[in-house]
């Protein structure tokens, strides 16, 4: 999805990994202060995103996994405010992949 807004710069989309080996989470942010309560993120992606009691959002899961990339475009873009932004996350380590205690 062209135009989406994120923490890797104005118009510019979170970009996907290398290849399957290389499986990095989506980190997601909401800046409150931006917020305008219009609640398009929480409609798009309900597990990732709530509102707090003052209506603004809170982010219920800042790590994705790629699998969510599409909705998340989405809800960036759909946000009024531009209060939402994606970045790509720390890829896993070869060490913490393999199961070390």
């Amino acid at each position: 999805m062209s135009g989406v807004r994120g923490a890797t710069g104005a118009g510019a989309a979170v970009p996907a990994p290398d290849g399957p080996s290389e499986r990095r989470p989506i980190l997601v942010s909401a800046d409150r202060s931006r917020c305008m309560a219009a609640g398009h993120c929480a409609v798009t992606a309900p597990g990732v995103f709530d509102h707090a009691e003052d209506g603004l959002v809170v982010v219920a899961g800042p790590e994705q996994s790629e699998e969510e990339r599409e909705v998340l475009e989405l809800a960036v873009e759909l946000c009024p405010s531009r209060a939402l932004s994606l970045s790509p996350g720390a890829a896993p380590s070869a060490q913490g992949a393999a199961g070390r205690p």
